[in-house]
Protein backbone atom coordinates (compact mmCIF):
# COMPACT_ATOMS: atom_id res chain seq x y z
CA UNK A 1 0.00 0.00 0.00
CA UNK A 2 1.67 3.12 -0.99
CA UNK A 3 0.66 6.71 0.58
CA UNK A 4 0.19 10.18 -1.20
CA UNK A 5 1.19 13.65 -0.34
CA UNK A 6 -1.32 15.24 -2.18
CA UNK A 7 -5.01 14.95 -0.86
CA UNK A 8 -7.24 12.92 -2.74
CA UNK A 9 -11.11 12.25 -2.89
CA UNK A 10 -12.03 9.12 -0.84
CA UNK A 11 -14.55 7.08 -1.85
CA UNK A 12 -17.28 5.46 0.20
CA UNK A 13 -17.28 8.29 2.65
CA UNK A 14 -19.93 10.48 1.89
CA UNK A 15 -21.79 12.73 4.83
CA UNK A 16 -18.29 13.13 6.85
CA UNK A 17 -18.28 15.85 8.89
CA UNK A 18 -14.89 15.35 10.68
CA UNK A 19 -11.93 13.85 9.61
CA UNK A 20 -8.58 13.28 11.29
CA UNK A 21 -4.99 12.08 10.86
CA UNK A 22 -3.22 9.57 12.67
CA UNK A 23 0.52 10.02 14.12
CA UNK A 24 2.66 10.13 11.32
CA UNK A 25 0.00 10.97 9.01
CA UNK A 26 -0.30 7.26 8.25
CA UNK A 27 -3.66 6.51 8.83
CA UNK A 28 -6.94 8.79 8.86
CA UNK A 29 -10.17 8.62 10.53
CA UNK A 30 -13.67 10.17 9.32
CA UNK A 31 -16.90 10.55 11.80
CA UNK A 32 -19.94 9.56 9.31
CA UNK A 33 -22.91 12.09 9.73
CA UNK A 34 -24.85 8.54 11.11
CA UNK A 35 -21.87 9.05 14.06
CA UNK A 36 -20.08 5.86 12.85
CA UNK A 37 -16.24 6.49 12.25
CA UNK A 38 -14.71 4.74 9.75
CA UNK A 39 -10.04 4.41 9.07
CA UNK A 40 -8.36 3.67 6.59
CA UNK A 41 -4.58 3.83 5.86
CA UNK A 42 -1.75 1.52 7.25
CA UNK A 43 -2.84 -0.39 9.64
CA UNK A 44 0.30 -2.51 11.12
CA UNK A 45 -0.21 -2.09 14.34
CA UNK A 46 -4.23 -2.49 14.42
CA UNK A 47 -4.01 1.58 14.52
CA UNK A 48 -7.46 1.02 11.84
CA UNK A 49 -9.75 -0.69 14.76
CA UNK A 50 -10.83 -2.64 12.30
CA UNK A 51 -9.81 -6.23 14.35
CA UNK A 52 -6.86 -6.59 11.69
CA UNK A 53 -3.29 -5.75 10.47
CA UNK A 54 -4.21 -5.49 7.27
CA UNK A 55 -4.16 -1.96 5.76
CA UNK A 56 -6.76 -0.65 3.85
CA UNK A 57 -7.02 2.07 0.96
CA UNK A 58 -11.16 2.57 1.20
CA UNK A 59 -12.75 3.37 4.79
CA UNK A 60 -13.41 0.35 7.00
CA UNK A 61 -16.47 0.97 9.61
CA UNK A 62 -14.21 0.84 12.79
CA UNK A 63 -15.80 -1.77 15.11
CA UNK A 64 -15.12 -0.92 18.80
CA UNK A 65 -17.82 1.74 17.33
CA UNK A 66 -20.73 -0.46 16.92
CA UNK A 67 -20.74 -1.74 20.39
CA UNK A 68 -18.69 0.06 23.19
CA UNK A 69 -18.95 1.12 26.76
CA UNK A 70 -18.77 3.95 28.31
CA UNK A 71 -15.81 3.82 30.49
CA UNK A 72 -17.30 5.31 33.67
CA UNK A 73 -20.57 3.75 35.08
CA UNK A 74 -22.31 4.73 38.72
CA UNK A 75 -23.33 2.46 41.34
CA UNK A 76 -27.05 2.40 42.35
CA UNK A 77 -28.97 1.20 45.06
CA UNK A 78 -26.14 1.40 47.52
CA UNK A 79 -24.16 -1.09 45.51
CA UNK A 80 -26.67 -3.17 44.44
CA UNK A 81 -27.18 -2.09 40.84
CA UNK A 82 -24.97 -0.16 38.35
CA UNK A 83 -25.81 2.17 35.22
CA UNK A 84 -23.55 0.83 32.68
CA UNK A 85 -23.82 2.95 29.35
CA UNK A 86 -23.10 0.50 26.14
CA UNK A 87 -22.89 2.27 22.92
CA UNK A 88 -24.50 0.28 19.74
CA UNK A 89 -24.90 1.54 16.08
CA UNK A 90 -27.81 -0.87 14.04
CA UNK A 91 -29.62 -0.15 10.66
CA UNK A 92 -32.72 1.60 11.55
CA UNK A 93 -35.57 -0.61 11.62
CA UNK A 94 -33.75 -3.54 13.01
CA UNK A 95 -33.84 -3.92 17.02
CA UNK A 96 -30.95 -4.88 19.13
CA UNK A 97 -30.80 -6.79 22.59
CA UNK A 98 -28.25 -5.79 24.46
CA UNK A 99 -26.57 -7.80 27.51
CA UNK A 100 -23.61 -6.38 29.53
CA UNK A 101 -21.68 -8.94 32.21
CA UNK A 102 -20.10 -6.85 35.42
CA UNK A 103 -17.15 -8.56 37.52
CA UNK A 104 -15.55 -6.61 40.55
CA UNK A 105 -13.12 -8.49 42.92
CA UNK A 106 -15.47 -11.14 42.85
CA UNK A 107 -18.56 -9.62 42.40
CA UNK A 108 -20.55 -10.80 39.27
CA UNK A 109 -23.60 -9.00 37.93
CA UNK A 110 -25.80 -8.88 34.73
CA UNK A 111 -28.62 -6.76 32.84
CA UNK A 112 -29.66 -7.06 29.82
CA UNK A 113 -32.08 -4.81 27.71
CA UNK A 114 -33.63 -4.19 23.90
CA UNK A 115 -33.77 -1.27 22.01
CA UNK A 116 -35.31 -0.20 18.78
CA UNK A 117 -32.24 0.23 15.90
CA UNK A 118 -31.83 4.73 14.55
CA UNK A 119 -28.90 4.12 12.25
CA UNK A 120 -26.94 6.20 14.45
CA UNK A 121 -24.65 5.35 17.26
CA UNK A 122 -26.87 5.57 20.46
CA UNK A 123 -26.23 5.49 24.03
CA UNK A 124 -27.83 2.53 25.57
CA UNK A 125 -28.91 2.59 29.83
CA UNK A 126 -28.25 -0.70 30.87
CA UNK A 127 -28.61 -1.58 34.93
CA UNK A 128 -26.48 -4.29 35.63
CA UNK A 129 -27.90 -6.10 39.24
CA UNK A 130 -25.36 -7.90 41.36
CA UNK A 131 -25.62 -11.67 41.68
CA UNK A 132 -24.76 -12.62 45.36
CA UNK A 133 -22.05 -12.22 47.15
CA UNK A 134 -20.90 -8.42 48.46
CA UNK A 135 -21.98 -5.12 46.74
CA UNK A 136 -20.01 -3.19 44.08
CA UNK A 137 -17.82 -0.72 45.01
CA UNK A 138 -16.59 2.47 43.77
CA UNK A 139 -13.00 1.17 41.65
CA UNK A 140 -12.33 -0.84 39.11
CA UNK A 141 -14.45 -3.55 37.71
CA UNK A 142 -14.01 -5.67 34.13
CA UNK A 143 -17.53 -5.04 31.59
CA UNK A 144 -18.24 -7.42 28.97
CA UNK A 145 -21.32 -6.64 26.27
CA UNK A 146 -23.40 -8.94 23.62
CA UNK A 147 -25.32 -7.14 21.15
CA UNK A 148 -27.28 -8.93 18.95
CA UNK A 149 -28.75 -7.32 15.90
CA UNK A 150 -32.02 -8.56 15.39
CA UNK A 151 -34.77 -7.93 12.22
CA UNK A 152 -38.22 -9.75 12.88
CA UNK A 153 -36.92 -12.19 15.39
CA UNK A 154 -34.24 -13.35 13.68
CA UNK A 155 -30.38 -12.73 14.84
CA UNK A 156 -28.15 -10.69 12.16
CA UNK A 157 -25.24 -10.22 13.92
CA UNK A 158 -23.66 -10.85 17.10
CA UNK A 159 -21.08 -7.91 18.28
CA UNK A 160 -18.74 -8.03 21.20
CA UNK A 161 -17.28 -5.68 23.48
CA UNK A 162 -14.87 -5.72 26.61
CA UNK A 163 -13.02 -3.40 29.11
CA UNK A 164 -11.93 -2.25 32.19
CA UNK A 165 -14.68 0.88 33.70
CA UNK A 166 -14.28 2.59 36.51
CA UNK A 167 -17.34 2.57 38.70
CA UNK A 168 -18.07 5.86 40.28
CA UNK A 169 -20.50 7.25 43.29
CA UNK A 170 -24.18 7.68 42.27
CA UNK A 171 -25.24 11.40 42.41
CA UNK A 172 -27.73 12.67 44.34
CA UNK A 173 -31.17 14.94 42.56
CA UNK A 174 -28.50 18.10 43.12
CA UNK A 175 -25.54 17.11 41.58
CA UNK A 176 -23.18 15.91 44.20
CA UNK A 177 -22.17 12.36 45.14
CA UNK A 178 -23.31 10.69 48.17
CA UNK A 179 -19.85 11.14 49.82
CA UNK A 180 -20.37 15.05 49.95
Amino acid sequence: MRGTLTPAGVNDLSFAFAIAAGEGGSHTCALRATGVPSCWGLNSSGQLGDGTTTGRTAPVTVNSFAANIKPLAELRHHGHEIEVVAFVQCVEGQHVHVQVELLQDGTFGDGAKSYACTDRLEAYSIRVRMNGGAEFAEGIAQASLVAEIRDRGAVLGVLEWSRRIQVIAEDDEHGRTNDE
